[in-house]
């Protein structure tokens, strides 16, 4: 039951920030398990039409080689909301995809969210089997649902109910939501409390599961300029008896104040990272990158923090926009270009890594990750 509440604090975390990830060129997942970051998985997103998302998820090996995982293809209504997705992997004999694994949701007719019923399918046959789902009712006025039930497939691929819960809400004078209270099989197991600063904007909410009102879980949310720029989820840790991180998100905008970078680091058993994932954003709408015209990136650490960098191949009637991150997400340098064919530049950075981005008027990007050393 632990690892089931466990599972569900995740799944409300990844509510929270799911708008987020709208219109991602790229997804780079980091490990930290060599003593550096490194690039250990690649998701490349084609936007085939306005209710359509393909991902091309990629494995990089330790020499460097993208090689294919699986296709994530991701259906949406008229309203922007998930109602299917379908995960394939590459048959190499007959180098087409094949569907293994299959997610469908329902909406009322106010846009709630109903049912999210997952299967696994055999590629073969194209039998399904039922794996798990979830089921919300009874919304009230202010769109949060009073109902849920979470289930798992059986043996008999029958669906089996493994928690049902009934939730009463409780709102500030502002309309906000002020507390949860969770009952399950008739008996209280839970609740959710929320802060808000002076903007109304959540600065923090607390999920209790406990008998003796100890804090399970905490998420804080920190803000510029109505902009979050910063979202921490903390666990309580029995070893130490308090609360410990757990996960962090940054956030990193254009001086349109569009989104731009996401990076979500997860914290291991001693609270030291272990794992990043870093999102890149604009509106792509093509798997093609800059690779494609064969753009040639080199970068050199001359030591005391100087990094050259340089680029060749760049289209002289195109313009592009290059930006520097280190591994907060946050964007260390930025400039523009054009009428250029070739750049080069000397750069004075903080020892760590970083990630060069160069975007041209297309949208289409290129990557790159560089080590300083002081």
């Amino acid at each position: 039951m632990k690892n089931l509440i466990f599972i569900l604090s995740i799944l409300l975390f990844t509510q929270v920030i799911y708008s987020q990830n709208f219109l991602a060129d790229s997804l780079h997942v980091l490990s930290h398990e060599t003593g550096d970051w490194e690039v250990v998985e690649v998701h490349v997103f084609d936007y085939v039409d306005p209710q359509t998302t393909d991902a091309y998820v990629y494995e990089i090996d330790s020499l460097g080689q993208r090689n294919f995982l699986y296709l994530s293809t991701i259906s949406y209504n008229a309203n922007g909301d998930e109602i299917e997705r379908e995960l394939r992997s590459l048959n190499m004999s007959t180098n087409e995809y094949e569907l293994y694994f299959w997610g469908e949701r329902f909406y009322d007719e106010d846009f709630n969210l109903l049912g999210n019923y997952n299967y696994d399918v055999d590629p073969i046959s194209m039998d399904t089997t039922k794996s798990f789902g979830f089921e919300y009712g009874a919304y009230d006025s202010f769109g949060n649902y009073q109902e849920f039930i979470f289930y798992e497939g059986t043996d008999n691929n029958s669906w089996e109910v493994l928690v049902e819960e009934f939730r009463i809400h409780s709102y500030n004078p502002n309309d906000l939501l002020d507390s949860t209270a969770i009952f399950r099989v008739g008996n209280f197991s839970g609740a959710n409390a929320y802060n808000y600063n002076d903007s109304n904007e959540l600065m923090e909410q607390r999920q209790y599961f406990s008998p003796d009102d100890r804090i399970d879980f905490r998420y804080r949310f920190n803000y510029e300029d109505s902009k979050l720029i910063e979202s921490t989820r903390e666990r309580f840790d029995f070893q130490v008896d308090s609360l410990a991180p757990n996960v962090r998100l940054t956030f990193t905008y254009d001086d349109n104040e569009d989104l731009i970078c996401r990076v979500t680091e997860l914290y291991d058993e001693e609270y030291f990272f272990t794992t990043k994932r870093q999102y890149f954003f604009s509106g792509l709408s093509s798997t093609q990158t800059l690779l494609d015209d064969d753009l040639d990136v080199t970068w050199m650490n001359r030591g005391g923090g100087h990094l050259e960098i340089s680029v060749d191949g760049l289209n002289a009637t195109e313009k592009y926009r290059i930006g520097i991150f280190n591994m907060l997400g946050q964007q260390v340098k930025s400039l523009s270009l054009s009428n250029q064919e070739m750049w080069n530049n000397s750069y004075l950075l903080d020892s760590g890594s970083y990630v060069l981005v160069i975007k041209d008027q297309m949208n289409r990007v290129h990557t790159e990750k560089m080590v300083v050393v002081r």
